[in-house]
């Protein structure tokens, strides 16, 4: 599902997310070689505030989910989207249960408050 400009294409993101994830994954891809190292990955991760570890336990938990059992070196720009979407998802999860945690944003018949 591709839509122009600001449209939610596959995987949650529009193609402006993408081409700001794209850039962001380039100014670490020095060599060109289309991987970064999880030393770089960690820390994006800082820059958006998230623990490091995280990002290095969701890739490795992908990876035994596809049947390997090696520690990841460096990622792909394949997979760092997709553990930017773990993370939004993890996010998005978190905040939305917060709401519901949270006795003043439920109204007596249940709903939440807008």
């Amino acid at each position: 599902m591709e839509e122009e400009g600001g449209a939610v294409i596959s995987g949650g993101f529009t193609e402006d997310e993408i081409q700001n994830l794209r850039d962001i994954f380039d100014l670490f891809d020095k060599e060109k070689t289309g991987r970064i190292d999880m030393r770089d990955l960690e820390a994006i991760m800082t820059s958006l505030q998230r623990d490091p570890a995280e990002a290095r336990m969701m890739l490795n938990a992908n990876a035994e989910a596809a049947g390997s059992h090696e520690e990841k070196q460096s990622v792909s720009f394949d997979e760092f989207i997709n553990l930017m979407q773990q993370v939004e998802n993890k996010i998005l999860s978190h905040n939305n249960t917060a709401q519901y945690d949270d006795p003043s944003s439920i109204k007596k018949d249940g709903s939440l408050l807008q």
